[in-house]
């Protein structure tokens, strides 16, 4: 079988990484990532977040193109050599590298992981607030003219959730489902390298910060 060529096959390939991924944040989006990343940052970890994909040129096509792989069949599926290329840092929260959970399993073996998580009602009215909100602002009709570059970031939003729902977009009971099948296929796979917790959201970054310092001070983490 031939595949078309990758935009990922034009990076040069990394034969060893300056340093070997740490942590793998295998919660999904809405599920305190963004204070985990501010957590892990503090610590050392360089984290690779969607707030860092986001305006990195170049990533999110990247990004979609893995996707396409993922979700439609569409050239070879994004393995070591392929997140070697774009993960700049030695942890990762949040999407969209959380969307190939399975195969950062695999390409890290050695990499220890936690999963956020949250009752999946909160969750699911929280990814209503941002991410739904987002893709249907009536901005993006505004910025297709003025910024078609931005465009993309709606693509991965959107695909992201389709990922999560199964299909479904707009199936709450769907994504409620795929919420609940992904948090529990990472504890199957994970199993003896997973800590799990679900950080209390007035809490925040300080929690999150102490809570990764008591495990790292018990060797977990390094």
């Amino acid at each position: 079988m031939t595949f078309r060529t990758r935009k990922i096959d034009t990076l040069s390939s990394i034969t060893k990484r300056e340093r070997d991924m740490q942590v793998l944040c295998l919660g999904l989006s809405r599920t305190s990532t963004m204070s985990l990343q501010e957590a892990l940052n503090k610590l050392g970890y360089g984290t690779y977040h969607c707030r860092v994909a986001a305006p990195t040129e170049g990533h999110i096509p990247l990004w979609l193109e893995g996707f396409d792989a993922k979700l439609n069949g569409n050239g070879k599926s994004f393995g070591r050599e392929e997140f070697d290329k774009i993960l700049t840092g030695f942890s990762l929260p949040d999407m969209p590298a959380v969307n190939f959970s399975e195969e950062l399993l695999i390409a890290y073996p050695d990499a220890k992981v936690i999963l956020t998580t949250r009752d999946p009602d909160k969750w699911i009215g929280s990814v209503e607030r941002s991410i739904y909100a987002i893709i249907h602002s009536r901005l993006w009709f505004i910025l297709k003219i003025v910024l078609p570059e931005a465009l993309p970031f709606r693509q991965l939003l959107l695909t992201a959730l389709i990922d999560w729902s199964n299909g479904n977009l707009e199936d709450r009971t769907a994504l409620r489902t795929g919420f609940i099948s992904h948090n529990e296929k990472i504890r199957k796979l994970a199993r003896g390298r997973l800590l799990e917790f679900s950080p209390r959201d007035e809490w925040g970054t300080l929690y999150v910060h102490f809570w990764i310092n008591l495990f790292q001070r018990h060797h977990i983490l390094m």
